[in-house]
């Protein structure tokens, strides 16, 4: 019977009218899954399942995020158009990660943004790996296929946007720059040398490193503006940078609770364009949006490669931010100039 309704011909044909027949009568209908799974060879000539596991680590164990949630509906969506199937793995420690899906073969491959090295090795050895949006170094799984964000041009661009309006002396909150698994500290490198490049000065002492966590959050940024709003008041600083959009909406807060009009007196950037994490109220940044669609639809390219190719790939795909200019930067305003 099976035969027939996979399509086999080598029947007669009052045999196979019968089984047509009997189906219908019985309202069976061919599971597309199942004969995947038994027709297509898959990465070490295991059996095809058309699922990926999508595979996230949450912050400080915190249940993800809205943002995150949007990331990976908009991947499971993207997915099915290429005929995969999502499955979203969340994981808070590295010594507690575990994915039976994974170690026991039912997924083709894993779409990952892992700051944990060894679980990437780690799985990289089961399945075909892409990285998505990772923030360590390249060189650490140089044989891993990756899709980034090209965060260097997206500092340049806001640099150049400074530039453009007349600023010259800025101040930068840099954060946990020493942590090469942090994705702040991977943004603040490429922010000094985007600076230096665009001939932007840096407030030394207000742009030094910070340690920033959920616990030292208000501490840190409180600091941060009571040194860089005598700044602002003394035109010592014009403009301030800073390494994420949630960083750069609460600095707009205190600065206008202390008195310190945005733009008119200083210039605000932020970084990645987070809207949904934000009121609609508050003032629109000057930022860089990161396309996660362009992202997202790369990487899937990329695994769907690994998948059917002959040999793995290898090296890292960029994508380019969209530059926003918008209510929180302007042109600086004629004044005498200070030095440091």
């Amino acid at each position: 019977m099976s035969g027939v309704l996979n399509g086999a011909t080598n029947f007669a044909q009052a045999t196979q009218r019968r089984i047509f027949d009997v189906a219908a009568e019985l309202g069976y209908k061919p599971n597309l899954a199942a004969k995947q799974i038994r027709r297509n060879a898959s990465f070490n000539d295991r059996p095809r399942t058309n699922i990926l596991a999508h595979v996230t680590r949450t912050q400080d164990g915190c249940v993800p995020d809205p943002l995150v949630a949007a990331r990976s509906m908009l991947l499971a969506n993207l997915a099915l158009k290429k005929n995969y199937y999502v499955l979203p793995m969340f994981y808070s420690e590295a010594s507690a990660f575990a994915c039976p899906p994974v170690f026991n073969g039912h997924v083709d491959g894993v779409l990952a943004g892992l700051p944990d090295v060894e679980i990437a090795r780690t799985v990289s050895h089961l399945v075909p790996l892409i990285l998505m949006d990772v923030p360590f170094s390249p060189d650490l799984l140089a044989d891993v296929p990756r899709v980034n964000f090209d965060i260097r041009q997206g500092m340049s661009a806001l640099a150049q946007v400074l530039v453009k309006q007349g600023h010259r002396q800025v101040a930068a909150l840099t954060v946990n720059q020493d942590d090469p698994f942090d994705y702040h500290g991977v943004r603040c490198p490429l922010l000094r040398k985007a600076c230096a490049d665009a001939g932007l000065k840096l407030h030394v002492k207000s742009s030094r490193n910070r340690q920033l966590s959920m616990q030292t959050h208000d501490q840190v940024m409180d600091a941060f503006a009571q040194e860089v709003i005598p700044l602002i008041r003394q035109r010592k600083v014009t403009a301030l940078m800073m390494v994420d959009d949630l960083y750069a909406h609460e600095m707009v807060a205190r600065l206008e609770a202390a008195g310190i009009r945005v733009p008119e007196d200083v210039s605000v950037t932020g970084f990645a364009d987070s809207p949904m994490l934000f009121d609609s109220s508050q003032m629109q940044l000057t930022t860089v949006r990161y396309p996660w669609a362009a992202m997202i639809d790369a990487a899937l390219d990329l695994m769907d490669a690994e998948i059917n190719g002959p040999s793995r790939q290898q090296g890292e795909i960029l994508i380019r931010p969209e530059l926003l200019v918008r209510d929180t930067t302007g042109a600086l305003e004629a004044c005498e100039a200070n030095l440091y």
